[in-house]
C-alpha cells in the first residue's frame, strides 16, 4: 500500500513529446539526465529558418508559442504562410503566420481542438484533422483568411482519422487510421468522386507517415515491417506494383522536395537525412546522406514531420527550444552519484 504525500524526486530533466524524458538510474543508484524543460506539448517553442548546412536563423521578431502534441506545420506552396498547431486557453487549434514578419492569426475555432496542418495545393486553404463536439476525428479544411466556415472533406465510420494531406494535383487524399486490428493503416480517396476509399498499406505491420511525390507517382511513408521504423517508398496508387526502403539506420517523418528530386527524412540518432532521386520511369534513389544535425534545441518530429521546405528546397521551416525553456547546462547529461541517499532523504526528511 502506498502512503503519504508525493514528493518530487528532481527537476529540471527535459521532457519530450508524449510524456518521454531523457533520464536512467542505475542498480547503484547513479542518476543520469538531460537537462531542460519540456520540449513538446507544453513547452515554449519558437519558429526559426535553417538552412542545408543546418544554421538556424530566428524569425524577426522572434515568433514563440506552446505546440499541441500532435507537432506538425506547413508551408504554403507560395512560402509567405506557414501553418501551425497552437494550444490555446483551452484546446490546440491552427494558426497561420504571414512570413517573414507579419502577424499569427488562428484560423479554426470549432469542435474540440484542429491539429496536424497541411496546405491545400492552390494555396487557398488549410487542411486538418479536428476532434469535432460529437464523433471522431476527421479531415476538415478552411479558406486561410478565414472568409468562409470549416468544410468537411472526409470522415470514415467507427475510426479516427490521425493524419492527412492532398496529391499535388488535389485530387487524392492520402490518409491513415487505426485499422480493425489496431495497425496504423493507409488509405486514398478522392473526395467528392470516390465512395470507397482505396486501402493501400492495410497488412499486419504499422504504416504511418505517408506523403506523395510532387509528381503523384510514388508513396513514401514509415513501416516497423523491419523490426524498427524505416522508410520504404512504394509506387501509387498501386502500391503492390514495388517496394523500395530508403533507410537503413532507421527513420521517420519523410518529406518530398518541391523538385522531387530528394527525399529527407529524420533518422533515430537526431539528424535530418536526405535521399537523392534520379528522375525517370522508375523509382532510382541514391545512397541516403547526413544534411544536420537536430542540435541546437531543434525539436524533432512525432510520426508526421516537424519540418517543412521553402519554395526553392533550400531552407527548413522548424521549431526549437525558446531561450526561456533552456534550462543551464541544456545539451548536456548529468551525472549524479549516490542518488540513493538524495532519495532517501527526500522520501524521509525527518531523517538526518
Amino acid at each position: 500500500m502506498l502512503t503519504g504525500p508525493a514528493v518530487p524526486l528532481f527537476e529540471g530533466v527535459m521532457t519530450k513529446p508524449f510524456g518521454s524524458a531523457d533520464f536512467a538510474i542505475s542498480p547503484t543508484g547513479t542518476l543520469a539526465y538531460v537537462p531542460g524543460l519540456n520540449s513538446g506539448g507544453g513547452g515554449v517553442m519558437e519558429l526559426v529558418l535553417v538552412s542545408r548546412e543546418g544554421a538556424v536563423s530566428p524569425l524577426n521578431p522572434p515568433v514563440t508559442f506552446n505546440p499541441s502534441a500532435n507537432l506538425a506545420l506547413s508551408l504554403s506552396p507560395d512560402g509567405s504562410r506557414l501553418a501551425i498547431d497552437i494550444v490555446g486557453a483551452a484546446s490546440p487549434d491552427i494558426w497561420v503566420k504571414q512570413l517573414p514578419s507579419g502577424p499569427l492569426s488562428r484560423l479554426t475555432f470549432e469542435g474540440r481542438g484542429a491539429y496536424r496542418p497541411r496546405w491545400t495545393p492552390d494555396g487557398r486553404s488549410v487542411l486538418y484533422i479536428t476532434i469535432p463536439d460529437s464523433g471522431l476525428p476527421a479531415v476538415w479544411k478552411r479558406r486561410a483568411d478565414g472568409s468562409s466556415p470549416a468544410e468537411l472533406v472526409w470522415r470514415v465510420p467507427n475510426r479516427a482519422i490521425a493524419e492527412a494531406s492532398l496529391s499535388g494535383d488535389g485530387q487524392w487524399l492520402i490518409y491513415r487510421i487505426n485499422g480493425d486490428s489496431g495497425n496504423r493503416d493507409i488509405y486514398a480517396v478522392r473526395p467528392g468522386r470516390d465512395t470507397a476509399p482505396i486501402p493501400l498499406l492495410t497488412g499486419r505491420f504499422n504504416e504511418q507517415g505517408p506523403t506523395l511525390s510532387p509528381n503523384g507517382r510514388w508513396l513514401a511513408y514509415t513501416s516497423d515491417e523491419s523490426g524498427r521504423d524505416e522508410i520504404f517508398v512504394r509506387p501509387f496508387p498501386n502500391t503492390s506494383g514495388g517496394r523500395w526502403q530508403v533507410s537503413t539506420q532507421g527513420g521517420s517523418a519523410a518529406r518530398w522536395a518541391h523538385s522531387g528530386r530528394e527525399l529527407f527524412y529524420e533518422s533515430p540518432a537526431g539528424g535530418l537525412m536526405v535521399v537523392p532521386v534520379a528522375q525517370g520511369p522508375t523509382f532510382a534513389p541514391a545512397e541516403s546522406r547526413p544534411l544536420f544535425p537536430l542540435g541546437s534545441g531543434l525539436v524533432p518530429s512525432a510520426i508526421v514531420p516537424y519540418y517543412d521546405l521553402t519554395p526553392d528546397d533550400r531552407r527548413f521551416a522548424m521549431v526549437r527550444l525558446a531561450a526561456v525553456n533552456q534550462a543551464p547546462g541544456a545539451g548536456q547529461v548529468v551525472v549524479v552519484d549516490n542518488w540513493f541517499e538524495e532519495l532517501k532523504r527526500k522520501m524521509h526528511p525527518a531523517r538526518k
